[in-house]
């Protein structure tokens, strides 16, 4: 049968229920559909059955290793990543996913060569320049990083988490106007992105536009009712509003999250954007 017509036939269910049970295609398409609904050990167990059937395909080794990263055991997760490179040297997601790993282990600088290769094999691989940003703010080259971040939003300008992370990091340049750009790009995009609207309403609220970063905390608030930082700096902003009496309760609240939180300013806060982390 030629593969045009067996894909007809599977299509239409026509496909031998014995031989879709025992082929690795049918064991992929399993394991990524509870890879999904995040059962990641059911979806280890179908992706391992692919993989016995047929083990030289590389995609059953980039989704394993997939798998494996999202249940922490990032060890084999690599060995799966870099198996599939063996058996595809151009796999460019491969390589941003190993970067990944090894920036979560703090290997800076293997990280960054992974990230710069997955460059060299596809230019236009978005998520692989914020990532390779984000590993070089963390060797603390801003400048370098705020390059990368924005090649990544110009090549995907719908990628939310690159519009964050350059938001951030023109924050720490002191360029509030284009942070807050930047942020109110990620929040457009991904609006329950909660540490955006944080960092949003610190840029605000240094510019003094603090019925912006209030509304901008009280969406964090409600986003995450359980997070002391979000609470916390919406006293602040309330606080600086004049309103004491609602920042006093806020603030209890975040005390009550986190006891060792120290009393809110009542001066506008330098922005202090959490650490960005790799992708994927």
């Amino acid at each position: 049968m030629k593969w045009g017509a067996a894909a007809l036939a599977f299509a239409l269910g026509a496909w031998p229920a014995a031989a879709l049970a025992d082929s690795a295609a049918a064991h992929l398409l399993k394991g990524e559909s509870l890879f999904a609904a995040q059962n990641f050990d059911g979806a280890i167990q179908e992706y391992r059955q692919a993989i016995r059937l047929k083990p030289h395909v590389s995609e059953e080794h980039f989704e394993l290793g997939r798998a494996l990263k999202e249940k922490g055991d990032l060890d084999e997760a690599t060995l799966e990543y870099r198996e599939a490179i063996r058996l595809e040297p151009g796999l460019a997601e491969a390589h941003v996913n190993i970067g990944s790993i090894l920036q979560m282990k703090g290997k800076l600088d293997e990280a960054i060569s992974e990230f710069r290769e997955a460059i060299r094999i596809k230019p236009d691989l978005a998520p692989a320049h914020a990532d390779l940003g984000s590993a070089l703010q963390s060797k603390r080259n801003l400048d370098g990083a705020i390059v990368e971040y924005r090649k990544a939003v110009g090549l995907d300008p719908k990628l939310a988490e690159a519009h964050r992370q350059l938001g951030f990091a023109l924050a720490l340049k002191r360029d509030m106007d284009g942070a807050i750009e930047e942020l109110q790009e990620a929040v457009r995009l991904n609006p329950s992105m909660v540490e955006a609207h944080l960092g949003l309403g610190s840029a605000l609220e240094v510019k003094r536009r603090l019925d912006e970063a209030i509304a901008e905390f009280r969406e964090a608030v409600r986003l995450n009712p359980e997070l002391a930082k979000a609470h916390s700096s919406l006293a602040s902003a309330l606080f600086m509003k004049g309103d004491r009496e609602e920042a006093e309760k806020e603030f209890a609240e975040a005390r009550r999250m986190d006891p060792k939180l120290a009393a809110p300013a009542q001066k506008p806060r330098s922005p202090r954007p959490t650490p960005v982390g790799p992708g994927q």
